[in-house]
Order: C-alpha cells, then sequence, then structure tokens
C-alpha cells in the first residue's frame, strides 16, 4: 500500500489510489471514500455551482435542478467506482469480519442507489416541467 500521509497532498494521485483498490479498507477507502468526500467535496461545489448560475443569470429552479441532477449523476459514478474499490478492498481483508461486507459494501451500494434515484428524479422533475 501506497503511504497514504505524502498522497493526501496530491489529491489527483490519492484518487486513484483510492478508486482503484490501492489503499486499506478501514480508514481511506470506507471512512474517507463515503463520507470524507461527502462532507468536505460536495458541499462546497455544489456551493460555487448555485454561486456560479446566480451570477450568469441562470439561478431559476430549473436551472438549478438540472444542474444538481448532473452533479448526482457524477456523483452517483463516482459511488458506482467507490463501490468497486470497497468490495476489492473487502474481498481481501478477511480478517476484518462480517463489517466489512454489511457495513463496507451495503453502505456504499446504498450510497450509488440513493445518488441514483436522486439524479433520476431531478432529471425527470426537470423533463416533467420543461
Amino acid at each position: 500500500m501506497p503511504d497514504t500521509t505524502s498522497r493526501l497532498f496530491t489529491p489527483p494521485g490519492w484518487f486513484g489510489d483510492l478508486l482503484a483498490a490501492r489503499l486499506g479498507l478501514g480508514g481511506d477507502t470506507f471512512w474517507i471514500g463515503n463520507f470524507g468526500t461527502g462532507l468536505v467535496l460536495v458541499p462546497p461545489a455544489h456551493v460555487v455551482i448555485v454561486i456560479l448560475l446566480q451570477i450568469i443569470g441562470l439561478g431559476g429552479d430549473l436551472a438549478l435542478a438540472r444542474v444538481t441532477g448532473v452533479f448526482m449523476v457524477l456523483l452517483t459514478l463516482y459511488f458506482i467506482a467507490l463501490l468497486r474499490a470497497v468490495f476489492l478492498c473487502a474481498r481481501r481483508t478477511p480478517e476484518v469480519g462480517g463489517w466489512r461486507w454489511i457495513g463496507g459494501v451495503i453502505y456504499t451500494a446504498m450510497n450509488v442507489l440513493v445518488c441514483a434515484l436522486v439524479s433520476g428524479g431531478l432529471y425527470l422533475g426537470g423533463l416533467m416541467t420543461a
């Protein structure tokens, strides 16, 4: 496994290691993969998107729903890649026990499902009001 402390300062390389399942299951792949991105990356990115929409004058509900839908599709794709990484890490760490399947794989799969449902709802909602 690569030295994650030095990789934290080079996020593209770290995300590559994360999604390629080269990091540990407990600290990086599951916890930071599921919760770190949701707490650190998603809120600022969404706020920036909303501010930019207001600046360019497209701050209506329909534009916001469409942009948020695209954002959620990208987040869904991220969680699909993360689910694969969590599955591979869980498979190679049998000493962790059952939580790796219940807490790790199933929880990440639920993130995929929720993001897919939200992005689908935003997309279909945008189509219905267009």
